[in-house]
């Protein structure tokens, strides 16, 4: 009972103390609030301890009226609160405490005190305490006026803004800043007025009572500062910098300010009192800052290999917040000159979005043959502030196709096609001849679609190699490759359909296909890697090339320095310098697929030519031509040997790999070479039967040509003096021009006399010279056009020249009477006697192209070679058709065509033998950055090697030779590493 009484009363006084706090905190929050509003913006220390002494007492009061009545909860007082539950209880329980206390009717009755405790105890375990003392008691007058005061108070202190002042010079009564000014609310309200800079184009804008500001740099901020007391003066404090705030006829305070950084805002200002007090309120500004235009590149959407005078497409789209200003299409040129091509402009009213199109012509940006050029978008916006922001797009690379880019197209082609080749091996050798014929049927199924595969892909590279006139023997060879797998292939399927035939017929074939696969692969690899040699010879070649253009150069600087021969010799070191990295990428590709037998690319002198490079252009950039000079012959030094190491090892490569099909061709060449002076000695013989026929025509007829002559020789002396313009424009080479001029009067002289075969020979001879001057003149212009385009007018001048003198010869030879009827005895004589000999050189031709059609491997050394021959063949039959007619013009230029056409075959298959000797052509592909001086690594033995890795090392391991009795052996063995 007494366990529960105490209960009642714990509850009960919780109560009366939660009544008492909210009492006493809506009185002291009432108190407070009045003071505030009494005080206003600025406490003196002592008065506000007389303000904080009356808020206490008013709490103190609160609480004191809150607690009344909480006495009558000591004794027996708890148990009257059970009244509002049982009213009889009540007293029952009272008395029972009584009882209890009263120590003489405990010893006068004690049964009948334990009696009535027990059965008081028993009725009070039926009501809890809960109900005795409820929580909603709380619902009384003192609490609600507790709320009721507070509200009112936060009311006055939120809307009344002296109270809101003052509570905040309560709170703070004696707080200063660093410099000992007096912190306090002074300020009411700060209103802004934002005034964006022109090229914007937005309206102002005004804000109400702001504490932090977001404009644009370059924005002019106007405020209006209120303040809560008379202020006579004022300073707006804006990051570092003060600003003097002038006071309005209505007790304002105003100033303007422009937005360059992030800051923080402080108002300061002199009251009536001379007191400078410092706003409390803490104020920022935000400068945004104007971002850069977004600009992408659509068009093109990769890397490009182009060709010279091809138009690429690009397509660009640029976005930016306030609106864009113009675009620009910027191309970073083999020498580093940035051409910048205005694509839109938008000077009168900047566009927040645009987009178009344009074309990039390498050949426009004066490009060459394996230069890369940089593409990419710019666009500017129109901030004047801190000035345009620029936005750029993603950089293109477009590489000038070359020689060099489509050695590195075919190089890969034939890295696919070896691939193709040892995956369709690897799968055959993989999967057994199975007995099971469901299996077998999947198996072939499966196996042939691979094997398709490949064949398809040699068929693509043989087409490639036909389009490319270097590539016609390896396209031979690739055709004939395709049709021998597709033969064992066939007769596979045969095997196959209708009916599965039996095991051992499956299995001979199925070896015969794999001897057929392992061959082709191996002859592949052999083509790549003689082509990755002769690749990295040609790209050394390329590189002295410019190594001599360089020398020029440097020449023509030392005659005469001028900003363009500068920048052309800057621009051949940056194509050198491309070439060099170009050929660190081959060889150490090569030093991966090439046995360092034939090639050892770590003793190669690398690192010192690029060295030497490098040093040529600082020395160029100092202007130390002699310095250049030396480092220009150290690289001619580094360049020679790697020219010769990868040429011997190309010749050592061929030899072993490619030793009976290069005798073969050599051979092949010997023939036509033979073949071809034999017919030139025909065409020679019929030249001379149909000038002489020619002199004793014009003898004959007298004077009936000679008005031609007259109006050929006008038209010789406007040929001789378009050639004359050449002279002094241009390195010319003073001993061949005068050459060509002489020819040239000599031709003159002969019209004027009459003399039309004579003219007809001297213009042949005139011919030749001005196509050699034209030759050298077109060679010096793709160097150095010269100062003023000197030397390009100059070329251009003798390609019309020469152009002029082929129409001459052309009416020369109109005007000469039909010489046929005047052909001598001696002249019928000779065309009886030339017409076995040229059905014999016929004869030969045709052997001939049979020899390029067979080599000793099964493949043709040049299907094209062999096609160029029987074209050959129909000029030679048209001449001994002539002969047999006793023709001597018909047999002259049918004689000379199969000559010219025999000596075109010669000339390029021999260029094809010296570029696999080591050859090749000019340009280069753009390639990735690369250090010159970081050695090229080669992986470990231990290192992880992929599958295409581990079969390059097989095939180079089944080209040697296996002991005598063990070749079926080794050669199991290495199917079964393929597997």
């Amino acid at each position: 009972m007494h366990r529960y009484l105490a209960r009642v009363r714990r509850r009960a006084g919780a109560l009366y103390a939660l009544r008492a706090l909210c009492l006493g905190a809506g009185a002291g929050t009432l108190a407070f609030a009045g003071a505030a509003a009494a005080v206003g913006p600025i406490a003196p220390v002592p008065l506000a301890g007389a303000c904080w002494i009356v808020v206490a007492a008013a709490a103190f009061a609160g609480i004191a009226v809150g607690l009344r009545g909480v006495r009558a909860l000591r004794g027996s007082g708890p148990a009257v609160l059970l009244s509002s539950v049982r009213p009889e209880l009540a007293s029952a329980a009272r008395s029972a405490v009584e009882l209890d206390a009263d120590a003489r009717a405990r010893s006068l009755a004690p049964s009948l005190v334990e009696a009535h405790a027990a059965r008081v105890r028993a009725a009070l375990a039926q009501v809890p305490v809960e109900r005795v003392v409820p929580w909603r008691r709380l619902r009384h007058p003192a609490v609600l006026g507790g709320f009721a005061a507070a509200l009112l108070a936060l009311g006055s202190l939120v809307g009344f803004d002296r109270s809101a002042a003052g509570a905040w010079a309560l709170l703070h009564p004696s707080v200063e800043d660093v410099s000992g000014v007096r912190m306090a609310a002074v300020v009411s309200s700060v209103d802004v007025r934002l005034v964006y800079p022109e090229y914007l184009a937005r309206p102002p804008v005004s804000l109400r009572d702001v504490s932090r500001i977001e404009a644009p740099r370059g924005t002019s901020v106007e405020l209006r500062v209120e303040p809560r007391v008379t202020a006579v003066a004022g300073v707006l404090e804006v990051g570092d910098t003060s600003v003097r705030l002038a006071t309005a006829a209505d007790g304002s305070l105003e100033g303007r300010f422009v937005v360059r950084e992030d800051a923080e805002l402080h108002v300061r200002m002199k009251d009536e009192d001379q007191r400078w007090l410092r706003d409390a309120v803490r104020r920022t500004v935000h400068a945004l800052e104007d971002g850069a235009p977004r600009v992408a590149m659509l068009e093109p959407a990769v890397d490009l290999t182009v060709e010279l005078r091809e138009e690429v497409p690009v397509l660009w789209e640029a976005q930016d917040d306030v609106g864009l200003r113009s675009v620009d299409l910027v191309v970073r040129t083999a020498d580093g000159r940035e051409i910048r091509r205005r694509m839109a402009d938008y000077a009168e009213g900047a566009e927040p979005e645009a987009s178009g199109g344009a074309s990039v012509v390498a050949a426009s940006f004066s490009a060459q043959p394996g230069d890369e050029l940089l593409v990419w978008i710019e666009g500017r916006d129109g901030d004047e502030v801190s000035g345009p922001n620029v936005g750029r797009s993603t950089q293109r690379r477009l590489t000038v196709a070359s020689e060099a880019t489509r050695r590195a197209e075919a190089m890969a082609d034939l890295e696919a096609v070896l691939e193709a080749a040892l995956d369709a091996l690897a799968d055959r050798l993989e999967w057994v001849v199975p007995e099971d014929r469901a299996e077998a049927e999947r198996r072939q199924r499966q196996l042939r679609e691979v094997t398709i595969r490949f064949t398809g892909k040699l068929g693509d590279l043989a087409q490639r190699g036909d389009r490319a006139s270097s590539s016609g023997a390896e396209a031979g060879i690739f055709r004939e490759m395709a049709r021998r797998v597709r033969r064992e292939l066939a007769r596979e399927t045969r095997l196959h359909q209708p009916e599965v035939a039996a095991k051992a017929r499956r299995a001979q074939v199925d070896g015969a296909l794999v001897e057929e696969l392992e061959g082709d692969s191996l002859l592949l690899a052999d083509l790549l890697g003689r082509a990755q040699i002769e690749d990295a010879a040609a790209i050394a070649r390329e590189l002295d090339d410019l190594r001599r253009q360089m020398v020029s150069l440097v020449e023509e600087l030392r005659r005469a320095d001028s900003p363009e021969a500068r920048q052309a010799l800057m621009g051949a070191i940056a194509r050198a310098q491309a070439r060099m990295r170009e050929l660190m990428r081959r060889l150490s590709q090569m030093a991966r697929d090439v046995p360092q037998d034939y090639v050892n690319t770590d003793s190669l002198p690398r690192e010192e030519a690029s060295d030497a490079l490098e040093s040529l252009r600082q020395a160029v950039e100092r202007g130390d031509l002699e310095e250049a000079a030396r480092q220009l012959a150290e690289l001619e030094r580094q360049i020679d040997s790697i020219a010769k190491t990868l040429g011997g090892g190309l010749e050592s490569f061929a030899a072993e790999r490619f030793g009976p099909r290069e005798r073969a061709m050599a051979e092949a060449l010997d023939a036509l070479a033979g073949l071809e002076a034999e017919q030139q000695r025909l065409a020679q013989r019929s030249g001379d039967t149909r000038r002489r026929a020619a002199e004793r025509a014009l003898s004959e007829t007298g004077t009936e040509h000679e008005e031609a002559a007259r109006r050929l020789a006008r038209q010789a002396r406007e040929v001789r003096l378009g050639l004359e313009r050449v002279r002094g424009r241009g390195p010319v080479d003073e001993e061949a021009f005068e050459r060509a001029r002489q020819r040239m009067v000599d031709v003159e002289d002969a019209l004027r006399t009459g003399d039309l075969g004579e003219a007809r020979r001297m213009a042949d001879e005139a011919g030749r010279e001005v196509e050699d001057l034209s030759r050298d003149l077109d060679l010096s212009a793709l160097m150095f056009p010269g100062a003023d385009g000197d030397t390009s007018e100059a070329a251009r001048d003798a390609r019309r020249a020469a152009e002029d003198l082929r129409e001459l010869r052309q009416d020369i030879d109109r005007a000469i009477p039909r010489v046929g009827d005047y052909v001598d005895d001696g002249g019928h004589s000779q065309m009886r006697e030339d017409g076995p000999r040229q059905s014999e050189v016929h004869s030969a031709a045709e052997r001939l192209a049979g020899q390029f059609e067979a080599a000793p491997d099964g493949a043709p050394l040049s299907p094209d070679a062999a096609e160029a021959i029987r074209q050959a063949q129909e000029s030679m039959g048209e001449g001994q058709r002539a002969l047999d007619r006793h023709d001597p013009i018909g047999a002259s230029r049918a004689q000379e065509e199969a000559a010219r056409r025999l000596s075109e075959l010669r000339e390029r298959l021999e260029r094809e033998q010296r570029r696999q000797d080591g050859g090749g052509g000019g340009g280069r592909e753009g390639g990735d950055a690369f250090d010159f001086r970081d050695p090229v690594r080669i992986p470990g033995a231990d290192e992880f090697e992929g599958p295409m890795e581990m079969r390059r090392r097989l095939l180079d391991a089944m080209r040697e030779g296996a002991p005598r009795g063990f070749e079926e052996s080794v050669r199991r063995y290495y199917e079964e590493l393929l597997r």
